[in-house]
């Protein structure tokens, strides 16, 4: 390569890296050039770290452009520093999870990201280190959705979480969406199906507001069928089916309450 051009390169890679490079000539048939550099342990974690940072921060100000990368990076923050507790005593499972972070600007970050992606208690108790939000039903399937905790014994407790809560009077009917998936059906419709008086139009009105549900006609008698909210929380709810199955199979029990103990006791139980 001719020298001028040589250390053109070299003064862009000072510029740009701050380390002036020492030259060495080495044979190649496919010409070109290259420059190696030695980084340490310490300087590539500060790297790391940093541009994470960045990230981070540039994501809770740009929360809709960036969804896919928060959604990624709450995921994963979970799956490495976090913890899932499911506390079924009153009846009905209160669900919390927390980050555990010794950097007190990191735990403030990590608040702002739990609002954004919908969750609505969230607090950080610098005595423990750590910051904790509890978890409606709307947020245990956001959880799912981003496979946060996948491949750990949380992942476990989030997929009997949601099983707890579908088995209470509020959540259940979200199973009738993988009923009528594919169906167009009316008001009496769905009377008959779910053994309902004919006049109780409380659930088709609730989901029609909230959007899972629309239209398919505008002539009386009307007709609905899911709307791509339906359809999306119900391809969600199919996935979850399988994932439960699996895990019941595993565990040899179908009673979700029992489940929820094995999963608890099973760190300690094998110690």
């Amino acid at each position: 390569m001719d020298k001028s051009e040589l250390d053109f390169l070299v003064t862009n890679f000072i510029s740009a890296i701050g380390i002036c490079p020492k030259i060495y000539k080495h044979f190649s048939n496919h010409g070109g050039y290259g420059f190696k550099a030695i980084v340490s342990n310490t300087l590539l974690g500060e790297i790391v770290l940093n541009s994470m940072d960045i990230l981070r921060k540039s994501a809770i100000k740009n929360p809709v452009e960036m969804k896919p990368f928060l959604d990624a990076f709450f995921s994963k923050l979970l799956t490495g520093d976090g913890s899932l507790n499911v506390d079924k005593r009153s009846g009905y499972p209160r669900v919390r999870i927390r980050i555990k972070d010794q950097d007190f600007s990191y735990l403030e970050d990590y608040k702002k990201i739990m609002r954004l992606v919908g969750f609505n208690y969230v607090r950080i108790y610098p005595k423990h280190i750590m910051v904790e939000a509890y978890c409606s039903f709307d947020n245990l399937l956001y959880l799912y959705k981003v496979k946060a905790f996948k491949n750990t014994n949380n992942w476990n407790k989030l997929l009997v979480a949601i099983g707890l809560c579908l088995k209470g009077n509020r959540y259940k009917t979200k199973l009738r969406f993988i009923d009528i998936e594919d169906c167009v059906f009316t008001r009496l419709d769905i009377a008959d199906k779910y053994n309902l008086h004919p006049h109780d139009w409380k659930w088709m009105r609730n989901m029609e507001r909230i959007g899972f549900i629309e239209r398919a006609n505008n002539d009386k008698p009307f007709s609905y069928r899911l709307s791509a909210s339906g359809k999306e929380i119900t391809n969600t709810l199919k996935e979850w089916k399988k994932d439960v199955g699996v895990l019941i199979n595993l565990k040899g029990t179908e009673d979700l309450p029992t489940l929820c103990e094995i999963i608890k006791t099973r760190h300690s139980s094998k110690k």
